[in-house]
């Protein structure tokens, strides 16, 4: 009986301990999936307001651009056909005005605030000097004087302005606000594809905190801040909200798009608990039903079974105690010993059977890890679609683009001088857009090779290539470009590389210093090498315009630039394919600046494949 009962209860020890492990590894993995699927969500929801808000911002900027077409102290009301053109084109507009220098609204949609006082407007203050964006603000006068506004609460906006310049003069500002209902649907567009019974939430706080959009009441709606800074280093995870209810939670920080900066806000997503965590729940008292009832099953076969095997222990016992005042009837024909090893071989088979049970159970918690590597096998095959489609999309943009800077420039040289100035002037417009789109097009196309081409690994003489680089940027420079650059170029060492794309990583190094140095009064840009036991590194300095060094992490990402391109041109594609050529080949990339002063971009290559003899 005692043996009997040892075996049921080990079998439910063993059974039960596997299926509570599994089961919490089942629900730590299913929680960790939805709270990155509540992260890809608001990824997705602050890429929509950067991009919708730097689309804005562009819009006003090239608007303002026309002041050669429309002067604000000639003839101010030519401004407000076009502004209210541009009201019509994107309906969350709500007011868009034209001031002159001194700050008084000379042309707006519909006449509103036309003749009024806006000097002391943070937006007209901002954009006197460069384009501004600003934060999210109630505006009570713009909402009694707009049509249609119904409800307790004033209206929100989103401020954005560019100063209006003739020649070197700013003649005035170019002002619009931006409804704050824009957000609300792109939030709604966001939460489409989620079914309701989900319960997810989107709501969006500025750099402080506060509320900016949500579901609910502001008051319900904060998560405090001191809560928000660690949650954003996470990802996601588990908050208690004021409420007093836990939400799975997840936030990602707006960090705007190409040259405009962003606001700070915060996308928060989400999801009740409960509500989040159920399939997880669900699967883990699944798994724990099955290992319960195995667990009891097995216990009884168990119970039953040594039973069973032990009844002829039980009659040896018997036997032998006879024997100690009888002898021992039938000595030798090894009965007893056979039964013993009866009961060992049935004692073994159960055990067998025990961990091939406890085997399948774990192999159901490993289904849950390839179900893992499945996903991400799929976006591995998503992420090389979308660079195939990004080569393709490339090369059917170069030909139209090249086609019409072609039938634009045919047009100036023929007909330029029949044309009045304004014409000529869109003509020039057009042509200058061309030129930049086909050299963004080109960019694209290098760094889509960079990407998928494989590396031709050659002995790279890099002091070769950097002086070759050089002089092809010499010579490219217009006679009227002003002061030469000096170049001066040290003893660099050899690598083992792929040639053309580490002339790719010089081509862009030093075009940036040729054009960032050109403005200083004896522009030098100096070229240097370092050896160290593990890698060589090499440095291209300038004594041009610079940069902010809290910017720096924003400096090698695609299409992002510091600087605005009236001030210097260029995509913003050049660094990303220095960051991905020196990466495939096991390098680093890092740079160091002092505005006015002194700026250096740094790359390091494997020593292990450099020579140090010349070719």
């Amino acid at each position: 009986m005692r043996i009997g009962l040892g075996f049921a209860l080990l079998a439910f020890l063993i059974f039960s301990a596997v299926a509570i492990v599994s089961g919490q590894q089942a629900r730590r993995q299913v929680g960790n999936d939805i709270g990155e699927s509540l992260t890809l969500l608001a990824s997705r929801m602050a890429a929509s307001l950067d991009n919708g808000l730097f689309e804005r911002y562009r819009e006003i900027q090239n608007v303002a651009s026309f002041s050669e077409l429309f002067a604000t102290e000639d003839q101010p009301d030519r401004w407000r056909p076009v502004l209210e053109q541009l009201q019509r084109t994107y309906q969350h507009y709500a007011w868009i005005g034209v001031t002159d220098a001194d700050g008084t609204v000379v042309a707006a949609t519909g006449g509103l605030l036309e003749t009024r006082d806006v000097s002391q407007r943070p937006w007209f203050k901002e954009a006197r000097s460069a384009p501004f964006v600003g934060d999210v603000h109630e505006a009570v006068l713009l909402a009694s004087l707009l049509p249609g506004l119904t409800g307790s609460e004033p209206p929100r906006f989103v401020d954005v302005a560019a100063p209006i310049v003739r020649g070197d003069r700013k003649i005035g500002v170019l002002g619009a606000h931006l409804s704050w209902k824009w957000a609300e649907e792109r939030r709604q567009n966001v939460l489409k594809p989620v079914e309701a019974e989900r319960r997810v939430d989107v709501l969006i706080v500025d750099r402080d905190g506060n509320p900016l959009l949500g579901p609910l009441g502001r008051a319900d709606a904060r998560l405090p801040q001191s809560r928000i800074a660690p949650l954003l280093l996470r990802g996601h995870g588990t908050e208690t909200w004021n409420d007093g209810q836990d939400y799975l939670t997840a936030a990602v920080r707006a960090s705007g798009h190409r040259d405009y900066a962003g606001l700070g806000w915060t996308v928060l997503v989400r999801q009740p608990i409960d509500t989040a965590l159920a399939p997880a729940r669900q699967l883990q008292w699944q798994i724990v039903g099955i290992g319960l009832l195995g667990a009891g099953l097995f216990g009884l076969f168990g119970w039953w079974l040594a039973g069973r095997l032990t009844a002829p222990l039980r009659d040896v016992a018997r036997q032998a105690q006879a024997l100690a005042v009888e002898g021992w009837p039938g000595a030798g024909d090894g009965r007893p010993r056979n039964e013993i090893a009866q009961l060992s071989t049935s004692l073994g088979t159960l055990m067998s059977r025990l961990q091939q049970r406890g085997q399948e159970l774990l192999r159901l918690n490993e289904t849950l890890e390839q179900r893992v590597s499945e996903r991400t096998q799929a976006l591995e095959l998503a992420n090389a679609d979308l660079k195939s489609f990004s080569h393709s999309v490339s090369h059917d943009l170069k030909g139209p683009i090249g086609s019409m800077g072609m039938a634009l420039r045919q047009v100036l040289d023929q007909e330029g001088e029949r044309l009045d100035a304004r014409s000529r002037n869109l003509l020039k417009l057009l042509t200058a857009e061309c030129d930049r789109l086909r050299l963004l097009v080109d960019e694209l196309m290098v760094l889509a090779q960079v990407e998928q081409q494989d590396l031709q690994h050659v002995v790279v003489p890099m002091e070769d290539l950097a002086r070759s680089v050089a002089d092809q940027l010499r010579s490219a420079q217009p006679v009227d470009a002003g002061r030469a650059v000096e170049v001066v170029i040290a003893e660099l060492p050899q690598v083992e590389g792929d040639a053309i794309l580490l002339e790719q990583v010089w081509q862009n190094l030093l075009a940036n210093a040729f054009k960032f140095s050109r403005r200083t009064a004896s522009p030098r840009v100096e070229i240097t090498a370092e050896t160290t036991d593990d890698e060589v590194a090499y440095c291209v300095s300038d004594n041009g315009a610079g940069f902010d060094m809290r910017q720096a992490a924003r400096l090698f990402g695609a299409f992002q630039r510091l600087h605005r391109s009236s001030e210097f041109p260029g995509t913003g594609i050049g660094l990303s394919i220095v960051k991905r050529v020196v990466h495939r080949h096991g390098g680093r990339v890092w740079a160091h600046s002092i505005p006015g002063q002194r700026t250096s971009f740094h790359f390091a290559l494997p020593r292990r494949n450099h020579f140090n003899k010349k070719i």
